[in-house]
């Protein structure tokens, strides 16, 4: 996206992008070094962008996702974002898989705003944010509490919020099996 001018350019989805009303699954296989380095106003999901549309992870991987830019850089391995001409809410959904060594400004791993996030399994490794939420960033009101069941985030590391981040009436319940 740029405004005509080229003084402000914004890049969605480095790997994939998901539209209000489509869904993606990632069963298998790996979205490996995509998102943005340079050149880029803002960008948003170096692995996997939605704008209201459904994502869940089963199984396969993010890994080495990157963005970084001049000003907003958010969702270094995803991106969740209500939209869509009905505002709709994201899906999000993880039972499996890994999302490793992804960066950002804001969500080093997963940056959700504003998106309730079910994570049941799986990891969340190495991220980082310059940021908020190295391993997870969840902002705004969630439509319900987003929960971490039974998964690890480790090794992650941000300014605010190493692991996981909330903001702006953000909610999440942590099982007893989750691990940060």
């Amino acid at each position: 996206e740029d405004n005509g001018t080229g003084q402000y350019i914004s890049y969605y989805g480095g790997g994939v992008y998901v539209e209000s009303g489509a869904s993606f699954v990632l069963a298998g296989g790996t979205i490996y070094a995509c998102g943005v380095q340079s050149g880029a106003t803002s960008a948003f999901g170096g692995g996997i962008y939605s704008n209201g549309g459904s994502v869940t992870v089963t199984g396969g991987a993010i890994r080495n996702c990157v963005l970084s830019t001049d000003l907003n850089a958010n969702g270094g391995g995803i991106y969740l974002k209500r939209g869509g001409d009905d505002r709709r809410y994201p899906s999000f959904t993880m039972t499996g898989g890994i999302i490793a060594d992804c960066s950002a400004m804001y969500g080093g791993g997963i940056c959700a705003a504003p998106c309730a996030v079910r994570i049941t399994g799986g990891s969340i490794e190495n991220c980082k944010a310059s940021e908020r939420g190295g391993g997870l960033y969840v902002g705004g009101h969630t439509n319900g509490p987003g929960s971490l069941l039974d998964a690890a985030i480790s090794g992650c590391e941000a300014k605010r919020g190493g692991g996981v981040a909330l903001i702006w009436f953000a909610e999440l319940e942590l099982g007893e099996n989750a691990r940060i």
